[in-house]
């Protein structure tokens, strides 16, 4: 994998990946993921991760979402629920909106040349028909076969 990769929520709250993380030299982390794995752990577990994400952060390997991000993330929803793209045909809004996470995660994975790992090919694949410089993989068992 030339990209270092940029991990969606779903594959780091699964079991597969926790035997192998630590042998990875180097890879990204959205601070939305951060937000998202914050909500269903304990006050111990949340200080850990707040500890990997600070020092995820000094490695210049967290990733926040800026304005910019934000407008775009707008402009690609808009052209989904408009039904522009083909991926899956046209969103309603509040399918768009449940979409803004991840949204996001495709953003920080662009601007940092990551791939997206993920076990949520419907949601990616749908983004990238707006997102076409978006790179993920879909392969919830990717850990097992390292």
């Amino acid at each position: 994998m030339s990209q270092l990769p940029l991990f969606d929520t779903n594959v780091l709250i699964s079991a597969a990946y926790r035997p192998y993380i630590h042998l990875l030299a180097d890879y990204f982390m959205a601070t939305v993921v951060v937000q998202e794995l914050l909500v269903g752990l304990d006050p111990q577990q949340q200080k850990e991760l707040i500890g990997q994400a600070n020092e995820l952060h000094k490695r210049g390997r967290l990733i926040v979402p800026d304005r910019d991000d934000w407008v775009q993330v707008g402009v690609c929803l808009s052209r989904l629920i408009k039904g522009r793209e083909t991926h899956g045909g046209h969103l309603t809004k509040p399918a768009a909106n449940m979409l803004v996470r991840d949204a996001l995660i495709a953003r920080c994975a662009i601007k940092t040349d990551a791939q997206v790992i993920t076990s949520d090919e419907d949601d990616f694949g749908r983004i990238k028909t707006v997102f076409r410089a978006l790179k993920f993989i879909v392969d919830p068992g990717f850990w097992t076969r390292q």
